[in-house]
């Protein structure tokens, strides 16, 4: 007797996954060859394939790397209902040198030597005596 599934296959039920190897190659900028990339990727067609492949990179922008990583958590968990536990992080990266960096405006945010106005001031008395700790009025933040 073997043993096995007690009911007849239905095709219907079934799902139809291929495995398919895509590759892909970035616009040539110089005259150096661009790196082909290539990857395995599990799909019903060819054009879910595709699609699979280049929605495999995903970005996130965040001042910290700890920031980013919750960002992609909350993103996969309200869109795609994925656990915390079955996401897998293969490589995360900051952008840092002046050459990663394309956008101009973030360019301009990479200057050690920035400085932005001081646009609320709250103006205290000079003297320690007239200083209250608590007031009845609101302060005035502006001029």
């Amino acid at each position: 007797m073997v043993k096995g599934s007690q009911h007849p296959k239905d095709s219907s039920l079934q799902m139809h996954i291929r495995q398919f190897v895509v590759s892909a190659a970035k616009l040539p900028i110089s005259q150096d060859a661009p790196e082909i990339l290539q990857m395995r990727v599990f799909a019903t067609d060819e054009v879910t394939a595709k699609t699979k492949f280049w929605k495999n990179l995903i970005k996130f922008r965040d001042t910290t790397l700890n920031g980013a990583v919750s960002q992609l958590h909350m993103e996969m968990a309200g869109n795609h209902r994925a656990k915390f536990d079955t996401i897998q992080i293969i490589r995360t990266t900051t952008l840092t040198k002046r050459n990663i960096i394309r956008r101009p405006k973030s360019l301009e945010m990479r200057d050690s030597k920035l400085k932005f106005p001081i646009i609320k001031t709250i103006h205290r008395h000079s003297d320690r005596k007239y200083r209250k700790v608590y007031q009845a009025q609101r302060p005035k933040t502006y001029v």
